[in-house]
C-alpha cells in the first residue's frame, strides 16, 4: 500500500470511530432522560398492585445516581441505586 492509501484508511477508520462515540453518546442521552418517566410508570403501578387501588401522584422526583451517559447505556440502567 502506499503511503497516502494507509492515511486515507487510517483517517477513515478515525471518522467511523468519532461518528460511533458521538451516536453512543447521543443514544445514551436519550436514555438518560427516559429514566424518569420510566420509573414513574412503574412506581404507580406497583403501588396500585400493592394496595389495590386507583393511584394518582402529583409529583415524583428522582436522583438519578452519578453515572456517565455512557455507563448508563452499556448497563441499560442496571446496578444504579435511585433514590426517591
Amino acid at each position: 500500500m502506499t503511503s497516502k492509501r494507509k492515511k486515507l484508511w487510517l483517517g477513515g477508520i478515525v471518522l467511523a470511530a468519532l461518528v460511533l462515540g458521538i451516536g453512543a453518546y447521543i443514544a445514551a442521552s436519550i436514555i438518560a432522560k427516559q429514566f424518569e418517566p420510566t420509573l414513574r410508570a412503574q412506581a404507580i403501578q406497583y403501588l396500585h398492585d400493592r394496595f389495590h387501588s386507583d393511584v394518582e401522584l402529583a409529583e415524583l422526583h428522582i436522583n438519578r445516581p452519578k453515572m456517565s451517559t455512557i455507563q448508563v447505556l452499556l448497563r441499560h440502567g442496571r446496578g444504579a441505586i435511585v433514590s426517591v
